[in-house]
This record gives C-alpha cells, structure tokens and sequence, in this order.
C-alpha cells in the first residue's frame, strides 16, 4: 500500500534541485518532531537522489509509451498478439529509441545534482 502511495506521489510531482536540498535534511526535520530517528549521510544522499531521478525517469518512459501511435498496437492485435506480445515486440522498442536522449539527459543531471550531496559533509 505504501509503495502504490509512493508511485503515485512520484508519477505526479516532479522534483527540482531546491527539492533535493530539502530532502537531503528530512532526517533534522524528523529529530525536531521529536523522533529519534537516525539515518547515515550517505544514505539520506542517496535517498534523496533516488526519489528525484525516479520522478523523472517515470515520465520519460511514460511519454515515450504514449508516443507511440495507437496504430502500432492496432496492427499487433490485428497479426494476434496479445497485449504483453504487443508490448513487448512492438512498443517497447520504438518507445527506448525515443527514450534515450531524454534518459540521457536525465543521467547528466543526476550526476550535477550529486554535487548536492556534498552540502550534507559539511554539517
């Protein structure tokens, strides 16, 4: 249940860098509250980069499906292909050849916002 939540949450809010320096201090936020809660710095790094690329990663691969035209999966049911066949053997590889510049892009970000993680050191 909690992972659908967390799905949802992230295939409709996209993240920014100011996003992620707040992520990389949720463990003080948490210790204000009044929980003792402790998390290694490396680890509240990568949660944070983690939670910001999955966002963006799942719009990229759910635009590059919807790309696709309808036609395409059309024609597949037409030859008999069930929906995973179809999937599979049709969409998937004409929506990855219109999916790899912007996961690149993605990739190049990620790696300037792990300039990011270096602000947790300095505490």
């Amino acid at each position: 249940m909690v992972s659908k939540g967390l799905c949802r949450f992230l295939s409709r809010h996209s993240f920014t860098s100011a996003d992620i320096y707040d992520l990389l201090w949720f463990t003080s936020i948490f210790q204000e509250l009044g929980f003792s809660f402790s998390l290694n710095r490396i680890v509240a790094g990568i949660i944070a980069l983690s939670l910001n690329s999955a966002a963006y990663i799942a719009e990229v691969v759910g635009a590059g499906i919807k790309s696709i035209e309808v036609r395409q999966s059309e024609g597949a049911f037409s030859l008999g292909l069930n929906s995973f066949p179809t999937m599979r053997y049709v969409i998937s590889p004409q929506a990855l050849r219109r999916m790899i510049p912007p996961l690149g892009n993605e990739f190049i970000s990620s790696l300037k916002d792990t300039s990011l993680v270096a602000v947790i050191g300095f505490e």
